[in-house]
């Protein structure tokens, strides 16, 4: 998967978005006096999530600068909104279960953790209006170079050709038109 794909560009902002929902969740309702128990692995893994966002912004700017048509299904916000906020949901949900039974901190959804749901219909919204936006900027890039590409490359062709080549075919034969043809060549009657 080359950085320049839109997955890895959809792969980052749901794993950004999963990564939020989180610690939305224990910022507004802290457990045990700050982050909660079983959290310990999340210094390690902002690191990778900041390397995977760099990449996926890397690629989408690549995209823009040299654009390439994206295959796109034609779907609506909010199909993408649900696709999104169901992937958030479930990523929230299957992350406080695991610490929950590493830790044993309890219920999933006690104590605040019920804040995931909204927060992951909230950021799911958010991710799939930058998802849609940055499809439609390298739709939009893409019809842009289209039409730089017809309009800059004959004028790069004339300005970069050796002079031979800017004269028109005529203009190389034009010494020869003030002279008549060779003696031999004339019929005499």
């Amino acid at each position: 998967m080359s950085p320049s794909d839109p997955r890895l560009r959809r792969g980052a902002l749901l794993s950004s978005g999963a990564w939020a929902v989180h610690e939305l969740r224990f910022t507004l309702a802290p457990v045990d006096g700050g982050m909660g128990p079983g959290h310990a692995y999340l210094h390690a893994a902002l690191p990778l999530l900041t390397v995977l966002v760099a990449l996926a912004a890397t690629g989408f700017v690549a995209r823009l600068i040299a654009p390439r048509a994206e295959r796109s299904r034609s779907r609506s916000l909010r199909a993408d909104w649900f696709a999104c906020t169901a992937v958030l949901l479930v990523s929230f949900a299957l992350q406080e279960s695991a610490e929950s039974m590493l830790s044993a901190h309890g219920p999933v959804f006690a104590a605040g953790g019920w804040l995931g749901a909204p927060l992951a219909v909230l950021l799911g919204l958010a991710v799939a209006l930058l998802l849609r936006g940055a499809r439609a900027a390298v739709a939009a890039g893409t019809r842009i170079g289209a039409r730089l590409r017809a309009v800059l490359y004959p004028l790069a062709i004339r300005a970069f050709a050796p002079p031979a080549a800017r004269r028109s075919a005529a203009a190389q034969l034009r010494h020869l038109w003030a002279r008549p043809p060779p003696g031999s060549l004339v019929l005499q009657h």
